[in-house]
C-alpha cells in the first residue's frame, strides 16, 4: 500500500509543479486588450522615437496593470522596429530606454527584459 501512496504523491507533486510553470493565457489576453485599448502605447512610442513628453508616456503606462507593462513595452519595440521608426544604433538605444521606463515612471522596481527582435 505504501508504494501506491508514494506514487500517487509523486504524480500529484509533478502535476502541481507543472501547473505552476505554465503561463496563464487569460492574463496574456487581458494584457493584450489593455495595451490595444491604450493605442499600443502611442505616447511611449513618441517618447522613444521623438523624445517627446515622458510624463504622457508614464501616464499611459500607469493605465495598464503593472504585470502588463513589460509586455506592452516589448510589443511597442517590436512595432517600432517593424515600422522602421528607429534604425541602426537607435534600436539598441530605444530598447535600453524602454527597459528603464517602468522604473523611471515609478511604476515598477525592476527593469523590463526586452530583447532586440
Amino acid at each position: 500500500m505504501a508504494p501506491k501512496l508514494t506514487i500517487l504523491l509523486l504524480v500529484a507533486f509533478f502535476f502541481l509543479v507543472d501547473a505552476s510553470n505554465t503561463e496563464n493565457p487569460v492574463d496574456q489576453e487581458t494584457c493584450r486588450q489593455q495595451i490595444q485599448k491604450q493605442g499600443i502605447l502611442r505616447q511611449c512610442q513618441s517618447y522613444l522615437t521623438e523624445q517627446r513628453d515622458l510624463r504622457k508616456c508614464c501616464n499611459q503606462l500607469s493605465s495598464i496593470d503593472s504585470n502588463c507593462i513589460c509586455l506592452g513595452l516589448s510589443q511597442l519595440i517590436r512595432l517600432i522596429m517593424q515600422q522602421g521608426l528607429v534604425r541602426g544604433e537607435g534600436i539598441a538605444e530605444a530598447i535600453g530606454v524602454a527597459r528603464n521606463l517602468p522604473t523611471e515612471c515609478n511604476l515598477l522596481s525592476t527593469r523590463c527584459e526586452i530583447r532586440g527582435i
